[in-house]
Order: structure tokens, then C-alpha cells, then sequence
């Protein structure tokens, strides 16, 4: 079925029903009222729609090349969901390999801050790939080695104190 400009699918044309053609019954132009009906419907996210209000449930990746805005992003983070856990090591010395850049993206004018997937390699958890080869960054396990981090800081800071 065609799209408008907006969107919106519409009868095709010369698809429904005139006296005098092969199909021209009432049944056929119901049944051609109801599938626009249907397609100008909401569809759940899964089959590439609109009208959702929550993603309860949902099991499938979400891909995106726009921005995704909201009130909040959350994540499971459950001990009871994780097995095989061990601290962070090291994050201070690995977090100073990381620089920070400022850039557009290809095709777009807007600066963007943030980080290369490829620096962050040698970091076990951070870097995934998407089907097409993208490298992507997980920001959740990027805080893990900032708050790792941070402690390594506060320790040395601490260790200086002490010996003043």
C-alpha cells in the first residue's frame, strides 16, 4: 500500500472496486477500507510502528542512526541475573588510554562530544558490534571503570594525604 507524504497509507489507485469491472463488489472495497484502517493503526514497535508507551517485555534490539530522547533509561542490574563476577582492575590506567573528542558525525553538521568505540577495545564489556560491523559502546560498563576509577583516585589522593 502507498504512503503519503505524511506517512498515512491510502488506497492504491484504480484498486477499488467500479461498476462494470471484473472486481467491483462491496466485499472487495470492505475489505480494502479495513486494511487501510489497519495499516493507519498503531503497530507495536516489533513490527516497525508507532504507539507504544512501554517496552515491558520487549526482548528484541532497538536500532537507531537518530536520537533517542526520554525521561529516564534504565537497565537491569540485578545481582541475581549475573554470575561469574570479579572486580575491575587496572581502570585508571586503562581509562587513561580513553580521549575525549569533539566531531560530526558523517553526513550531519552538528559537533558532537564523546569517545571512539575502537579506544575502548581493551576494556572487557564495553565494546559490541551490530551486525553491519558498527562498532557500539555499552555506557553502563563505560561508569563501571569511571567509578572504578575514581576510587583508584581517592586512594592515591588519600595515600599523599597521609604522608604529609
Amino acid at each position: 500500500m502507498p504512503r503519503d507524504g505524511s506517512g498515512v497509507y491510502s488506497v492504491p489507485a484504480n484498486t477499488e472496486g467500479v461498476s462494470g469491472q471484473p472486481v467491483s463488489s462491496a466485499r472487495y472495497n470492505a475489505f480494502l477500507a479495513d486494511l487501510v484502517a489497519a495499516l493507519n493503526a498503531p503497530l507495536p514497535v516489533t513490527a516497525g510502528g508507532t504507539g507504544v508507551t512501554s517496552l515491558t517485555g520487549f526482548t528484541t534490539n532497538i536500532t537507531t542512526t537518530g536520537t533517542v530522547t526520554g525521561s529516564s533509561v534504565v537497565a537491569t542490574s540485578d545481582a541475581a541475573l549475573k554470575e561469574n563476577a570479579f572486580d575491575i582492575s587496572g581502570a585508571l590506567e586503562a581509562l587513561m588510554t580513553i580521549k575525549g573528542r569533539i566531531y560530526n558525525r558523517i553526513g550531519r553538521k552538528e559537533a558532537e562530544a564523546g569517545t571512539f568505540a575502537q579506544d575502548w577495545l581493551h576494556m572487557p564489556g564495553v565494546v559490541g558490534e551490530t551486525e553491519d560491523g558498527v562498532l557500539t559502546v555499552n555506557p553502563t560498563a563505560q561508569i563501571a571503570y569511571i567509578i572504578e576509577a575514581i576510587k583508584e583516585l581517592r586512594g592515591a589522593i588519600c595515600d599523599l594525604a597521609s604522608k604529609r
